[in-house]
């Protein structure tokens, strides 16, 4: 058959023969000892259904040089969008994981996953 065939060929190559699978042993995989997983790095912040409140802000808020709600109708553009977090569902900090205080516009916060929920 062709498999022994190829198990000859394998041997005139120096290549030694596969061997037959042991129906139900296998090897454990990983080796162990092995390290445990790393840590989530971000418990509960993943799960966007938790945080359907984090919204940006309606009508849009730009900085001065134009930057900001998730760059639609932004005249700069960023690489990771951003926008200004909608405080009328409630603290920014309790419904953004993410959002922090605007540097540049006090009273506002910005976030980067109300660019993704809402």
């Amino acid at each position: 058959d062709d498999e022994d065939k190829y198990d000859s060929l394998s041997e005139d190559a120096g290549i030694p023969p596969k061997r037959p699978k042991k129906a139900g042993k296998y090897p454990p995989f990983p080796p162990f000892p092995f390290p445990p997983p790393p840590p989530r790095r971000c418990p509960n912040k993943c799960d966007l259904d938790l945080y359907k409140k984090c919204t940006c802000k309606s009508p849009a808020v730009y900085t001065k040089d134009g930057r900001g709600n998730c760059n639609v109708g932004a005249s700069k553009l960023d690489l990771r969008v951003w926008c200004y977090v909608d405080d009328s569902e409630g603290d920014p900090e309790d419904v953004c994981p993410d959002a922090l205080p605007s540097k540049s516009k006090p009273g506002y916060w910005w976030s980067r996953i109300a660019c993704i929920t809402g």
